[in-house]
């Protein structure tokens, strides 16, 4: 019999083979591979000046630099978002099963933001090779460090979404205009009042474009926005964990008396089951008693019954 220390080293060393499968199962979309390659390059390249003349009549940024060193910023996140979600709400129930099988909940939660984080990584690298393809990159720790900032903020949120909705046209238009409202209604249009300073991309915004906030508190700029990344990526995690671990698996009118306590004339007379259905899905032998319902025949499995078998006489419970 595998002893548990060998099990738990098993399933660690699956960990990395676990992660790659699931950058895998996630390009399986054409789709998704062609957000990735396309959007840094529309959004950057083609649509910085647009952006600039719009934050303009708005009484935002002007200066065309300062803009595109912002967009590289969105459009990672916007990517990172979408990817976060679509890889999280596809395989909801999947990572649950799993985490049932033995895998455990921390390890596939791991897993899949593991992989995750490799798709905010892939959206980030091609929004700055965008840029620097189209001006350069002129402060380049800066931008750069933002950028992925951005992109951890967005993918923190697009992973909550995934875990909650299940519709994906639903979740995926939330975080689309989620991140709409914070784009073009943050500082670099002109906006830095009121509700506008709890966006999650206001103060990355204000630190790539150097313009201070005045209301950072002790802090700063930079500070609160890696307090943003932190908490978007605390809040996925432990929504993935929530959604991810099994539910307990009980059924009404079971409960949980040792096997030991019940007498064979009990058993004999069909008023209590040492091993049965109701048993074997709660914690293994409890017996089965319900006074509110008639109680029916007991189904006992045999210790020999194979893991399917018993999975079958679970489901044939009433």
């Amino acid at each position: 019999m595998t002893s548990p220390a060998v099990h738990h080293r098993g399933h660690t060393r699956l960990f990395p083979l676990r992660s790659f499968r699931y950058l895998i199962e996630y390009a399986r979309r054409p789709l998704n591979l062609v957000l990735l390659a396309v959007v840094p390059v529309v959004f950057v390249t083609l649509s910085a000046g647009a952006i600039a003349d719009f934050a303009d009549v708005l009484g935002g940024l002007t200066d065309l630099g300062t803009v595109e060193a912002a967009t590289a910023g969105w459009a990672a996140s916007l990517l990172a978002g979408i990817a976060g979600f679509f890889h999280v709400v596809t395989s909801r129930e999947p990572d649950r099963r799993l985490a049932a099988a033995g895998a455990g909940t921390v390890r596939v939660v791991l897993a899949r933001l593991t992989s995750a984080l490799g798709l905010a990584l892939v959206a980030g690298l091609g929004a700055l090779a965008a840029l620097a393809l189209r001006t350069g990159i002129a402060d380049t720790p800066k931008v750069v460090g933002v950028t992925f900032l951005m992109a951890l903020i967005y993918l923190g949120i697009g992973a909550t979404v995934g875990a909650f909705v299940r519709s994906e046209l639903n979740g995926s238009l939330i975080v689309v205009f989620a991140w709409m409202f914070d784009v073009f209604f943050g500082p670099a249009m002109g906006r830095a009042g009121g509700i506008i300073r709890v966006f999650p991309l206001h103060f990355p915004t204000l630190v790539v474009t150097d313009v201070a906030s005045g209301h950072a508190g002790p802090l700063g700029d930079v500070g609160l926005s890696v307090l943003w990344a932190a908490a978007a990526l605390a809040a996925g995690t432990l929504a993935l964990v929530t959604t991810t671990r099994p539910a307990p698996l009980t059924r009404r009118g079971c409960t949980a008396e040792p096997a030991a306590s019940a007498s064979p004339s009990a058993t004999a007379s069909g008023t209590t089951a040492a091993t049965s259905c109701c048993g074997f899905c709660s914690s293994g032998s409890p017996s089965c008693s319900s006074p509110s319902a008639s109680p029916s025949p007991p189904t006992t499995l045999h210790p020999s019954s194979s893991s399917r078998g018993a999975g079958e006489a679970c489901r044939s419970c009433p």
